[in-house]
């Protein structure tokens, strides 16, 4: 039982005497009272410490979901962004290499969609990058907003760059489809000449 149900229990019965007319209180009649009332408290007791260990265990549990639920995010947004960096830096390898032993055979449009292909490849790479350093901003950003009001200046800040990150990350990979086509595009630019005569 809680300090503040004592105290409400006591006025209940206080007002109850009072409205049947009594004035004066025995002291025995009160010795009787808190004899009763203490018996109630000491049999509410377990029950209340149950109350506050149950309460503590799922707010630790709320706790720990919530810190698995951010370290999953944070996980996955780690993966995206190696991903697009991998993805990137390794198609743009493979496209010099290819095009190390293949240059000769392609005609001029075919050479200029071969260079902006590169281009792209790397702008990709470069937007993954910053999109991880912004995202580090982000996260410094909410840090300092930890045990400040909710939607503070810094939580705020930080939304914006984790926009900003996530728009960062999505225009790598839309660079990287555009390079994807671009490929495609470079494979029906080779001049293909005839070895053997014919005729």
């Amino acid at each position: 039982m809680e300090p503040s149900d004592v105290v409400n229990e006591f006025s209940r019965q206080v007002e109850s005497a009072k409205s049947r007319g009594l004035n004066d209180v025995s002291i025995e009649s009160l010795e009787s009272y808190m004899l009763a009332l203490r018996g109630r408290i000491e049999m509410h007791t377990p029950l209340t410490a149950a109350n506050i260990e149950f309460q503590r265990q799922a707010n630790e549990h709320a706790f720990q979901d919530q810190q698995a639920m951010f370290r999953s995010v944070i996980d996955s947004g780690q993966a995206a962004l190696k991903a697009s960096i991998l993805v990137g830096g390794g198609a743009a390898a493979a496209l010099l290499a290819f095009a190390s032993s293949a240059w000769k055979a392609l005609n001029p449009t075919g050479l200029e969609l071969l260079g902006l292909t590169i281009f792209l490849l790397a702008c990709g790479v470069v937007l993954a990058v910053i999109a991880a350093g912004v995202t580090y901003l982000a996260q410094g950003l909410y840090y300092d907003g930890m045990g400040k009001p909710d939607n503070c200046n810094d939580d705020r800040a930080g939304n914006i760059l984790r926009y900003t990150s996530l728009i960062l990350v999505a225009s790598s990979y839309g660079v990287y489809g555009w390079a994807c086509w671009n490929i495609y595009r470079i494979m029906g630019s080779f001049s293909v000449a005839s070895y053997i005569p014919v005729g």
